[in-house]
């Protein structure tokens, strides 16, 4: 499940509301 989140935040963090960040040191 983790993994699942973090690969979510990672290449589609679009998803979560914040199309500008495409960073992986800032998923947030």
């Amino acid at each position: 499940l983790i993994l699942a989140l973090m690969l979510l935040v990672l290449f589609a963090p679009d998803l979560l509301g914040d199309p500008d960040n495409y960073t992986p040191a800032n998923p947030l």
